[in-house]
């Protein structure tokens, strides 16, 4: 279930996986190739809302990866 910062729904890779329906090594794979963009805080990597529903749309990440 994602937690809520600050009014935003934050997602961990374990989660994202499981609501694309592929594995983690794929989300990892993602933020390596610079396709979805997240924020790694204390060593795990979080997405927010916003930035999945990007992704499903085929927007391109702007920025940086975190």
């Amino acid at each position: 279930m994602p937690k809520e910062i600050m009014g935003n729904k934050v997602f961990t890779v374990e989660e994202t996986a499981k609501l694309f329906n592929v594995t983690r090594r794929t989300i990892q794979s993602y933020i390596k190739d610079g396709k979805i963009k997240g924020q790694k805080i204390g060593g795990m990597w979080y997405f927010t809302e916003e930035t999945l529903q990007a992704f499903v749309r085929g927007e391109q990440p702007r920025g940086e990866r975190a």
